[in-house]
C-alpha cells in the first residue's frame, strides 16, 4: 500500500489485540500515519471497515485483508490508476487466479472486465477462474457501505446479525444491483495465498521467494 502512495493506514482490531500496534509501532519512522480503531461489532467485515468511516469517507480507500499475501507488489497502484481513469467506476477489484473457491470470492466479468457476479466462498464456481483479493473505491461506495451497515443495525436484531455473518462480497453485490459500476483489474500472472490455516501459514515464508 505504501508503495502505491497510501499515506494513512487504519487498523480495526478487537479489544485486547494490542500485539498488532506493538508490532507496527516501529514503522513510525516511515512517511505515513497509522490509526487504530476498536471494533464495536463482530457481525462481519463490512461492520469492521465501517468503524473508521468518518475518517475515510471523503478519500480514496484501498482494502487488503491481514491473512492474505499476494503479489505483484504494485497491484494497489493498478487499482488506483483504474479508478482515476474511469469516472463512472466506483470500485476496482484486484482479480487473481484462484484454485480453492471455498476460501475466496470468485467473480464473473464481461469482455470489458466489468464485474457481473460474485460467488462468496462457494464450491459451485467451476467456470470462474479468478477471485477478488484486494479492492479500491471512491467515496460513493464508502457512503453505500455506511448505509448498508446502518440499515442492518437498524432493522436486524443482535441474534439475526450474529447468525448471519456479512461479507464484503455481500455489499459489493448489493452495490452492483443498485447500478454501481465495479471494474476488475486482472493479474493473470499474480499469486495469492490465505494464511489463515496452519498448512498455508507454513508456506508463507517462501511465498515471496
Amino acid at each position: 500500500m505504501s508503495i502505491s502512495g497510501v499515506s494513512e493506514f487504519h487498523f480495526v482490531i478487537r479489544n485486547g489485540k494490542w500485539d498488532i500496534p506493538a508490532y507496527y509501532r516501529s514503522r513510525n519512522k516511515y512517511n505515513y500515519n497509522i490509526c487504530y480503531h476498536i471494533a464495536d461489532y463482530d457481525y462481519g467485515v463490512p461492520f469492521t471497515i465501517n468503524q473508521a468511516y468518518h475518517f475515510y469517507k471523503d478519500k480514496i480507500v484501498v482494502l487488503g485483508f491481514p491473512d492474505n499475501l499476494f503479489k505483484p507488489e504494485y497491484a494497489f497502484s493498478r487499482l488506483i490508476n483504474e479508478l482515476d481513469k474511469k469516472e463512472n467506476i466506483s470500485i476496482t477489484l484486484g482479480l487473481f487466479p484462484a484454485s480453492r473457491p471455498e476460501k475466496c470470492d470468485k467473480v464473473d466479468f464481461d469482455e470489458y472486465n466489468k464485474i457481473t457476479e460474485i460467488k462468496i466462498k462457494s464450491s459451485d464456481t467451476k467456470n470462474l477462474k479468478y477471485a477478488w483479493v484486494i479492492a479500491a473505491w471512491k467515496p460513493k461506495f464508502s457512503a453505500f457501505l455506511n448505509s448498508f451497515v446502518t440499515n442492518k443495525l437498524a432493522t436486524k436484531s443482535n441474534t439475526e446479525l450474529t447468525k448471519m455473518e456479512y461479507h464484503m462480497g455481500d455489499v459489493i453485490i448489493s452495490a452492483i444491483e443498485s447500478g454501481m459500476k465495479v471494474q476488475g483489474v486482472i493479474f493473470s500472472e499474480g499469486r495469492f495465498i490465505d494464511i489463515g490455516t496452519p498448512e498455508d501459514l507454513s508456506i508463507s515464508n517462501s511465498f515471496f521467494n
